[in-house]
């Protein structure tokens, strides 16, 4: 029987310190064993560190982005890669999100096309998520309910699983943190079936997360992603 052919995707961008474990705890056999092939792709956008040198010895294909923004990062890998795949993971390479849990998220895509994995379902670590971002995750995905009568729970999570036959037909315009935003929007717009698996989530090891670490870049943030979701709706 042929393999079925899964990409994990990791947005990177200076993360010298982390890129390796996260590669590390990708639970390969495992996959293996529900008959996948696992290929590990780094957008790297663009590292001034040793993210590409390490990313390449863990085995990783890595595309260097010229321009900066997770989410013209992500869009660009997707267009460069050039091999055939069924299924694509994606997440954060700062380690906040265990890699483990793509098995989770693999697993639920053989009943959804896309998968989201929610942290607020599962186990937040002390610290890892401050109560303003918490608030306004939880607000965002209301408002994400709302708007496009879905129901999920972590709109702004940074992990996601889809087929590739929606990452064929969804549009990324995006340009930065509203990424996840812009990937809700269009696969809820767009009929698709979309799932949710409670993922751990973890302390970023040693830079904060969101909005330079402070509560006012988080607000600015929140308020960009919201006016994402809005804008999207009435367009």
């Amino acid at each position: 029987m042929d393999k079925k052919r899964l990409v994990v995707l990791l947005p990177a961008f200076n993360e010298e310190d982390t890129i390796g474990m996260v590669i590390d705890e990708i639970p390969f056999e495992k996959l293996q064993n529900l008959g996948y092939d696992i290929k590990i792709v780094v957008a790297n956008g663009p590292s001034t560190d040793r993210t590409e040198e390490i990313a390449k010895k863990k085995g990783a294909v890595v595309y260097n982005i010229a321009k900066g923004g997770k989410a013209r990062d992500v869009k660009h890998a997707l267009n460069m890669i050039d091999f055939h795949y069924d299924y694509l993971v994606m997440l954060d390479a700062d380690y906040t999100y265990p890699s483990e849990h793509i098995y989770d998220v693999v697993k639920a895509l053989e009943r959804y096309d896309v998968v989201i994995g929610s942290r607020l379902k599962g186990k937040i670590e002390d610290g890892a998520m401050p109560k303003v971002n918490k608030f306004g995750n939880m607000m965002l995905s209301l408002m994400a309910n709302i708007l496009y009568d879905k129901r999920v729970s972590d709109v702004c999570t940074g992990m996601w699983g889809f087929r590739k036959y929606v990452l064929d037909s969804i549009e990324i315009d995006a340009d930065g943190f509203d990424l996840e935003a812009n990937l809700y929007v269009e696969s809820a717009k767009k009929g698709f079936k979309i799932g949710e698996v409670p993922i751990n989530y973890r302390r970023r090891p040693n830079k904060p997360k969101l909005g330079n670490g402070s509560s006012l870049g988080a607000v600015k943030t929140g308020l960009k992603i919201g006016w994402y979701l809005v804008r999207k709706r009435i367009k």
